[in-house]
């Protein structure tokens, strides 16, 4: 499944102060609307504040409530400087990535970047009587609206796209092209067609969106930062992720606290190479050996490798094996040891295909 993140609360602070921001799912109609969002003001008193609006894939219907203006846009790029000015009332709806151009008929390039109308394309809804609702009763109407559009359709290969390779990623164009079996030329004019980007920019979306959802997950712990940055090299993974957040990858993490508030760990990096500074008491969850024996006053090695079955079966016949191979929650294979020495030492490896 193919579920986008949007960050407004965590990269920009004047935004939580300011403006609520929350997201709704209906499961029968997850496979065009990704889900049903809404943005309000907290106060009302006028000030303007900016809302970053992350590159994924997707074109949105947006109501302005306050405006009273209906409106379909998406963005091919992060969009840093959106401003509100408050108070404001905002709903939507985030759709999946192809939908837009199988509900509408229109090229999905018309409208990246751009804003059309609804009124323009459909003239089933009543504008004044709509905007005469209260703004609860228009959110309500909007959903029933948008739903009841989708309600006799089946995603095209196109819609369903997205999805697909969220789960396996192609590494290059040509491994895509190969995928779909499209030339080039195909692929760019089809792709400019139902998503409005070109193949490079929807794979740097998928890998991009991926890494987020790995970074700000639950289930994440320090030590992920490491398995991503391993998708490409650093500087490039640095470089990438800045042009799609305007942060780093450990300027994220540092944004999500722990639970109880606290520094847990810290990271440096030069170059290819990462050194992880972690406390032992966040590390133990992991590795429970260091609550019971003496802390080595050295490092614990994240090491990645290939042949990852053929490594395992070669190191199992000469070390203790510690933690037993297991897949992670981003699709990563790992498994660790205690070594001579007794220092943890994890193995781990990831493909995306």
């Amino acid at each position: 499944m193919y579920y986008p993140i949007q960050l407004p609360f965590l990269l920009n602070e004047e935004f939580t102060r300011v403006m609520n921001y929350q997201e709704k799912i209906i499961p029968e109609s997850s496979d065009f609307i990704l889900c049903f969002w809404e943005i309000s003001s907290k106060m009302n008193e006028p000030t303007q504040v900016k809302n970053v609006i992350i590159a994924d894939g997707c074109i949105d219907l947006i109501v302005d409530y306050d405006q009273k203006m209906i409106f379909f846009t998406g963005n091919q790029q992060t969009d840093f400087d959106y401003e509100i000015q408050t108070p404001a009332h905002f709903f939507g709806a985030r759709m999946m990535p192809g939908a837009f151009h199988q509900l509408t008929g229109i090229p999905a390039n018309e409208v990246m970047d751009e804003f059309l109308l609804l009124s323009d394309i459909f003239a089933d809804l009543d504008h004044d009587e709509f905007f005469s609702l209260s703004l609860s009763e228009a959110q309500e109407k909007f959903q029933t609206y948008l739903v009841g559009k989708f309600a006799e359709k089946h995603p095209n290969e196109f819609t369903q796209l997205f999805p697909r390779m969220s789960e396996t990623i192609p590494q290059t164009t040509e491994d895509l092209y190969e995928l779909l079996h499209f030339s080039p030329r195909q692929c760019q004019r089809l792709f400019s067609k139902n998503f409005g980007l070109t193949p490079k920019m929807v794979l740097s979306i998928l890998r991009f969106q991926k890494c987020l959802q790995i970074l700000t997950s639950e289930q994440a712990k320090p030590a992920d930062i490491l398995a991503v940055t391993n998708y490409y090299d650093q500087p490039h993974f640095n470089r990438d992720f800045k042009h799609h957040l305007g942060i780093t990858p450990l300027e994220l993490v540092a944004s999500v606290p722990a639970k109880d508030q606290t520094l847990q760990f810290a990271i440096l990096a030069k170059e290819s190479l990462s050194l992880m500074l972690q406390e032992q008491s966040n590390l133990s969850e992991e590795y429970p050996i260091l609550t019971t024996e003496k802390i080595q006053p050295s490092i614990t090695l994240y090491i990645t490798i290939d042949n990852f079955e053929e490594f395992y079966a070669n190191t199992k016949t000469k070390y203790p094996i510690y933690t037993e191979p297991h897949a992670t929650f981003y699709g990563a294979k790992e498994f660790a040891i205690t070594d001579t020495d007794g220092y943890v030492l994890t193995f781990t490896e990831y493909k995306e295909d």
